[in-house]
């Protein structure tokens, strides 16, 4: 009787086991195929590389928030929760990039190292340096935006500027302006000029548009049977002709 009953349990065991194994390979064959929406590890940093990879490989307009989720095999709400849009994740992989310019600035006394380092990003990483002109060229916006990290470096600089050092600074600027933008308007309105926005006294009259000319500086060589031919009617002495006068001629 013993071995009878021994041998019943052994058979309903392996009968359980049959039956247990084909549920098993389901849930094995399900959670393999199931993709990983929400890395436990995902951290800011590794959204900031991501970007940046994606940043090289496709340029501004070719890296997208879904694009980086597919690069880090997560949902697009994982970014969101960190970066509220494009141009703050954007923002971000600037200022982690730039931050040695700012720590330059913090350990020397002199603009020099600073500078130096801006400049060496620039060289080494021209895909990163022309990222801040991608922002500040955005349609949407109305003046050229410039990324927070940039305005951090510029502020600094500034601090340890002299006098005689801003009118090359202000014409750098005017220059960089220039080229970001395409209208006078657009140029005027970006320089701001803050000095000049209470002026109070009348604006001047224009001056007169004057027109340059070509001035013969000496005579030409004597014609072979003698004399100087005299100057066409429509040559000027010296000076500028005033815009009324059409007809002079530029040669």
């Amino acid at each position: 009787m013993t071995q009878m009953a021994d041998g019943l349990a052994a058979m309903n065991e392996e009968l359980h086991v049959s039956q247990r194994l084909p549920l098993d390979y389901v849930n094995q064959q399900t959670a393999s195929a199931a993709p990983t929406k929400v890395p436990a590890n995902l951290s800011r940093g590794q959204i900031l590389d991501a970007t940046l990879s994606c940043l090289l490989e496709s340029g501004y307009d070719g890296t997208t928030i879904r694009k980086i989720a597919k690069r880090l095999d997560c949902a697009v709400g994982s970014i969101y929760r960190y970066f509220k849009d494009k141009r703050e994740l954007l923002d971000a992989v600037l200022q982690r990039r730039f931050e040695p310019v700012l720590e330059q600035l913090e350990v020397h006394h002199t603009v020099r190292p600073s500078v130096s380092a801006y400049v060496r990003i620039a060289m080494e990483e021209p895909t990163l340096y022309q990222l801040m002109f991608w922002i500040a060229s955005d349609p949407e916006a109305k003046v050229p935006q410039i990324p927070g990290v940039i305005g951090e470096v510029i502020d600094a600089w500034g601090d340890r500027f002299t006098q005689e050092d801003f009118g090359k600074v202000f014409w750098a600027k005017l220059h960089g302006t220039i080229l970001v933008n395409s209208g006078l308007d657009d140029v005027i309105a970006a320089m701001e000029f803050p000095s000049e926005k209470h002026a109070t006294s009348s604006p001047k009259p224009p001056a007169p548009r004057l027109t340059p000319v070509v001035v013969q500086s000496s005579p030409p060589p004597p014609r072979m049977g003698g004399g100087i031919p005299q100057p066409k009617n429509n040559m000027v002495q010296a000076g500028y002709a005033d815009k009324d006068h059409e007809d002079v001629t530029l040669l």
